[in-house]
């Protein structure tokens, strides 16, 4: 039970019903005027046709709906800041400036008493407070908030990445990384996973130019290595690892190894996530996992180790150690430099050049040796056509590296798990690089098959996708270019 100090208690006037009562009709007030705001999203999504069949209305009211979300939870952050604001003050007045122990909490039991009210944990209010702190914080972000441009996940992400830049950047670089980034989220939507991927590499550059490098930190992120199981409560568990990451990627780069994309038994109902379980069963314990099979055990029923390839993508100037710029691995992101130098000491590590336009960061060329000569690059455009259905294998390799990822939009999945197609159908469209790209096996159903979708080429290696109800998405070749080199350094 809490106990007030009676003299605090002579101090502190509560406001009257009156008082309640005029602040209530002044936020009726203001709420109303701001229905009246450009940047609201009120008219269009609640003058549309409610009961309308029309996909187009239907698709335009789920994307107005999605900004008024982003915008009615940034509005509600506030609030909840700003009644923290007025909590901490009557606080204050109570308990002056030596509180009882335990009278006083740094948020004014705010997270307390609005998780009561909506039936929230103290921990999900909190992390809406933090998010409107940091919008109070980022003007930029707040300003694509504000005007509902992102979806609300999008933006917590973006705070979040923006507030551990702070920690590594001066002011003004901060504010030139968060303008580079606005920018780059405006020119049209991205998902957070490619959020996630850019601002890692922002946030390793900054690091590295701080000369915090990965192994300041990696004895105390080591030593923190273990594997945790915990019940899901249906029969399941969840077997989790904390591992180095060069561990990491080799174990995945090893159940890749030991499962192909298709089952080689026709009469295997598992799917590839199912026999991927499955393997890693059979290869720890020799035995196969209760629902796989016996084909799952390697031969002799013990460990059977398997040879790993791990892709990563990083500019020449890292591997001398002349650069602290980031490597990527295709389907998992960024990692630091030093991470890449690790993987490329080992002895058996097989290293190949690859060229990109400075301008756009598109695929010129691929050479076989680190050694790169310009006679002796195959520049993407040369590589000659096939004459039937199947790409060649230069044709599969420049694919590969031009898209890097599902060319879908929003798909992260990595090309070396992607089909190679055609963007116009064989025969009528040729089977060159030109006229192909990586879609995962998803995606490329939906563009063979899904009613009144196309996709369509648009010069430099575009690709144009149009959905039923008339709206176009461009998708783009990868960008090879560094993110952190595109603000000025300060």
């Amino acid at each position: 039970m809490l106990t007030i100090p009676g003299e605090a208690v002579a101090d502190f006037v509560p406001p009257s019903e009156e008082e309640i009562r005029a602040g209530s009709q002044a936020f009726a007030d203001w709420f109303l005027a701001q229905r009246d705001q450009p940047e609201w999203r009120w008219e269009a999504l609640l003058c549309s046709d409610p009961e309308s069949d029309d996909p187009d209305v239907l698709m335009g009211r789920i994307a107005d709906a999605e900004g008024l979300l982003t915008q009615l939870e940034a509005l509600q952050a506030e609030a909840m800041a700003r009644l923290r604001e007025l909590r901490l003050d009557e606080q204050e007045r109570v308990h002056g400036g030596r509180p009882t122990p335990g009278a006083v909490d740094e948020d004014g039991w705010v997270a307390s008493e609005v998780g009561f009210t909506l039936g929230l944990s103290e921990a999900a209010v909190r992390r809406r407070m933090d998010y409107a702190a940091g919008l109070s914080r980022h003007a930029g972000a707040r300003g694509l908030v504000k005007r509902g441009d992102l979806p609300s996940w999008t933006a917590h992400k973006l705070v979040e990445h923006l507030d551990e830049l702070a920690t590594l950047v001066s002011p003004q670089r901060l504010a030139a990384l968060e303008e580079a980034t606005v920018a780059w989220l405006s020119e049209r939507r991205r998902t957070v996973a490619a959020l996630n991927a850019r601002m890692r590499r922002l946030i390793l550059r900054a690091r590295a130019d701080a000369g915090l490098s990965n192994d300041d930190t990696a004895g105390r992120a080591h030593a923190d290595r273990q594997v945790g199981i915990s019940s899901t409560g249906d029969g399941c568990a969840t077997l989790w690892a904390c591992l180095p990451e060069v561990d990491a990627l080799a174990v995945a780069a090893a159940l890749d190894a030991a499962v192909p994309r298709v089952a080689d038994d026709p009469h295997d109902p598992r799917t590839r996530a199912q026999r991927r379980a499955d393997a890693l069963v059979a290869r720890l314990t020799g035995a196969p996992s209760l629902y796989g099979l016996a084909s799952d055990v390697p031969a002799g029923g013990e460990a059977d180790p398997v040879r790993t390839r791990i892709e990563v993508t990083v500019p020449l100037a890292t591997l001398t150690g002349q650069s602290a710029a980031a490597g990527e691995v295709p389907g998992y992101g960024p990692i630091p430099a030093s991470t890449v130098r690790d993987l490329a000491a080992d002895p058996q590590a097989s290293v190949s050049g690859l060229m990109y336009e400075a301008a756009t960061g598109h695929l010129l060329g691929l050479a076989p040796q680190m050694q790169v000569r310009i006679p002796g690059v195959l520049w993407a455009g040369e590589v000659t056509a096939a004459t039937g259905y199947g790409h060649t294998a230069a044709q599969e390799r420049t694919l590969r590296a031009r898209d890097v990822r599902c060319r879908a939009p929003g798909c992260r999945r990595p090309a070396r798990r992607c089909d190679c197609d055609h963007v116009e159908p064989w025969p009528t469209g040729p089977t060159t690089v030109d006229n192909g790209c990586c879609l995962c096996r998803f995606h490329h159903r939906l563009k063979t098959h899904a009613p009144r979708w196309s996709v369509t080429a648009s010069g430099d290696a575009d690709l144009v996708w149009r959905s039923p109800t008339g709206r176009t998405v461009t998708t783009q070749a990868h960008d090879y270019r560094d993110p952190a080199d595109d603000p000025p350094p300060f």
